[in-house]
């Protein structure tokens, strides 16, 4: 709750954060370094197994198959059709797709 406060209201609003968060009943008495100390900020994003496994999949694929390209395609102005083939073919265009439509399923 304190980090979705931190995110909303920025961590120059301490005043904003502690009371959307019901943390000022906590911490009262408490200076903006004790509040900071007490709720550290969580990640954005917190991925699973899986992700990271599409994640690091991903990263060799466009450091291996991508990156040679990209300055031709940034000069053309245009994506290489067989890089859209190659997402598709690795599964990486159908991901948030369920199996029975035939996407991968994953979220």
């Amino acid at each position: 709750m304190i980090s979705i406060a931190i995110r909303r209201f920025g961590t120059g609003n301490y005043d904003s954060i502690k009371e959307a968060s019901g943390f000022s009943t906590a911490v009262s008495t408490g200076s903006r370094d004790e509040f900071a100390k007490a709720a550290p900020p969580m990640p954005v994003t917190l991925l699973t197994d899986d992700e990271r496994m599409i994640q690091d999949s991903v990263r060799k694929w466009a450091n291996h198959d991508l990156k040679p390209l990209v300055r031709e395609m940034e000069k053309n102005e245009l994506i290489s059709p067989s890089i859209i083939q190659e997402l598709y073919t690795q599964g990486y265009m159908s991901l948030e797709i369920p199996e029975e439509y035939g996407g991968v399923g994953k979220e």
